[in-house]
C-alpha cells in the first residue's frame, strides 16, 4: 500500500503540470524584475566596496536609475550618464555617491562636500523611494536630481537682550579698505535702532528718531557701507550713517527723514547700489524714491506746520527721541530734516499693506512686492508697470526676498500658512 501511494505522487505532479497548460492555476509565476543592476554604483567606489550609508542599502529593495546634474562650476560636476543607485538612499548617501563620483574624476580638490538634492524643483527630505511615491513618478523613468552645497546650520556668536521686540534686523558690511568692522543694525518695537557688534553683540551706539515701532531695515550698500534706512509705525522711514570715529567708536546719526506714507511704513528695501529705496505701508502703496535726492532734500521748516519756528521744529523733532534715554539708549543725533523729495513714482496695484519689497539682485529697473492682500506682484521700476500678472498666495504675504537667476529671478515669499 505505501509503494502505491508512493507511485501516485508522480502522477500528481503530472496532473499539476496538466492543469496549469489547461489555465486552471493562471501563469507560472514571473521572477521579480530589476531596473538595473547594481555594479554600475560599485565601479563608482574607490575601492570597488560600497561604504557608509550605501553598504547599509546594498542589496537591499530595489535600484533607481538616476542623473545627476548641477548648476555648480565644472569642478564640482559628475558625469551626466544614468546611474543605478539604491532607492533607499536620502541625502547623505547621495551625497558620498557624488563625492565619489568627484573623486573618480579627479575632481573636488580631495574634499569631502555635504550636498542637498532637489528632484522636481523640491528638496529632497526623505529616501529617494519616499519621495518617487510622494510625487507620484514612475520607478521606470531615469530620475534628475540636480545637487547644490548644502548649508551648515548657523552657529549662534553672540546674544543680547534687547528691551523690547525687535522688529527690523539689517548688516552693514565691512569698509571695502577693510580697516572698519561690519555692524549689525536692529530696530524695536521701543523705537530705538540700535548698532551692534556681531562679535560680542554689544550695542555701540543707538538713537531714537522715529516716534513708533520701527519695523523694517535695510542697508544700502553704498561705497562707505555707512548708510541704512529704517521704516516704523510712524508712517516714516529715516535715513541714518553709522559715522565710524577712530579708535573703533561710532556714532549713529540721522541724515533725513521721509513722510513717506499715509498709514504706517511696514517695508524697506533698497536697490540699484544704494541709489533707490522702494517702501510699502499699511495704505497699499509702494513708493520709489531717489537716495540722493532725499539726503539734499530741504527741510520742510517745520513737519508741515506753517509758522513753527525753527527752534519749535527743533523741540518737537527731539521729543520724538526722549524715550531712549529712559530706556537706557544713547540718543545720538535723532535731529534730521524732513525732506521736500517726493517719490520718483508710486506703484499701485496692492488692496491692503504692502508687507515686502525685494528688488531683483542685478537688474537695477525690476522689483517685487507683496501684501496681505495674498498677491505677489513684479515691476518694471522704469515705467512703474507690472510685467506679469500677479501671483497668489494661499493666505497674507508676510515675508519677502528675490535674486537674480540666470535670464530670470528667483523669489521667496513666507506668510501666515503652513
Amino acid at each position: 500500500g505505501g509503494r502505491g501511494a508512493h507511485r501516485a505522487r508522480p502522477a500528481g505532479r503530472g496532473g499539476t503540470r496538466a492543469r496549469r497548460r489547461s489555465g486552471a492555476l493562471g501563469p507560472p509565476p514571473r521572477p521579480p524584475r530589476l531596473l538595473a543592476s547594481y555594479p554600475p554604483l560599485r565601479r563608482v567606489r574607490a575601492d570597488g566596496e560600497p561604504r557608509g550609508a550605501m553598504a547599509d542599502d546594498a542589496g537591499e529593495g530595489h535600484v533607481q536609475q538616476v542623473r545627476f546634474v548641477t548648476r555648480l562650476p565644472d569642478e564640482l560636476r559628475v558625469p551626466r550618464a544614468p546611474l543605478a543607485v539604491p532607492a533607499r538612499l536620502a541625502r547623505y548617501g547621495l551625497s558620498e555617491v557624488v563625492n565619489s563620483l568627484l573623486a573618480a574624476a579627479g575632481k573636488g580638490g580631495g574634499r569631502t562636500r555635504p550636498f542637498d538634492f532637489l528632484i522636481e524643483g523640491e528638496l529632497l527630505r526623505t529616501t529617494l523611494e519616499g519621495a518617487l511615491l510622494a510625487k507620484g513618478l514612475s520607478a521606470e523613468r531615469v530620475v534628475e536630481l540636480e545637487y547644490v552645497p548644502a548649508a551648515a546650520p548657523p552657529e549662534q556668536q553672540s546674544r543680547r537682550k534687547q528691551s523690547d521686540w525687535v522688529g527690523a534686523v539689517a548688516g552693514l558690511a565691512a569698509s571695502p579698505g577693510g580697516d572698519a568692522a561690519p555692524l549689525v543694525v536692529t530696530g524695536s518695537y521701543d523705537s530705538v535702532v540700535r548698532l551692534h557688534d556681531p562679535a560680542s553683540g554689544d550695542v555701540l551706539a543707538s538713537c531714537a528718531g522715529h516716534s513708533a515701532s520701527v519695523v523694517a531695515a535695510a542697508a544700502l550698500g553704498d561705497a562707505k557701507g555707512e548708510l541704512v534706512a529704517t521704516a516704523a509705525k510712524d508712517a516714516t522711514v529715516r535715513l541714518w550713517r553709522a559715522a565710524r570715529a577712530g579708535g573703533g567708536k561710532v556714532e549713529l546719526q540721522a541724515v533725513a527723514e521721509i513722510d513717506a506714507h499715509a498709514d504706517a511704513a511696514q517695508c524697506v528695501a533698497a536697490g540699484a547700489g544704494g541709489r533707490r529705496l522702494l517702501t510699502g505701508g499699511w495704505d497699499g502703496a509702494a513708493r520709489l524714491w531717489d537716495v540722493a535726492s532725499v539726503i539734499e532734500g530741504e527741510a520742510d521748516g517745520g513737519d508741515g506746520d506753517e509758522g513753527e519756528g525753527e527752534g519749535d521744529t527743533k523741540r518737537r523733532r527731539t521729543a520724538r527721541g526722549a524715550r531712549a534715554g529712559a530706556k537706557g539708549a544713547s540718543r545720538g543725533d535723532a535731529v534730521a530734516h524732513t525732506s521736500r523729495a517726493g517719490a520718483l513714482l508710486t506703484l499701485e496695484g496692492h488692496s491692503q499693506c504692502v508687507s515686502g519689497a525685494a528688488w531683483l539682485q542685478g537688474g537695477s529697473s525690476a522689483a517685487v512686492t507683496a501684501s496681505w492682500d495674498r498677491s505677489l506682484r513684479l515691476w518694471d521700476i522704469e515705467s512703474g508697470k507690472e510685467t506679469r500678472a500677479p501671483l497668489y498666495a494661499t493666505k497674507a504675504v508676510h515675508a519677502l526676498d528675490a535674486q537674480r537667476c540666470g535670464s530670470g529671478g528667483l523669489v521667496a515669499t513666507g506668510g501666515v500658512d503652513p
